[in-house]
């Protein structure tokens, strides 16, 4: 069985960089993955949305 890097398998089910979908899927992670630190943080120093 061979391995892949994390690159390689983006790269084969997702397309290569630059490419539309890609760039999307890139954008849509790192929105997700900011929210989820927000989410974190706030909870962390007991802040809440009122």
């Amino acid at each position: 069985m061979k391995l892949l890097s994390l690159r390689q398998l983006k790269d084969k089910h997702l397309g290569e960089v630059e490419i539309i979908e890609r760039d999307k899927y890139e954008f849509d992670l790192k929105i997700e993955i900011l929210g989820d630190m927000i989410k974190y943080l706030r909870k962390e120093r007991k802040l809440t949305q009122q």
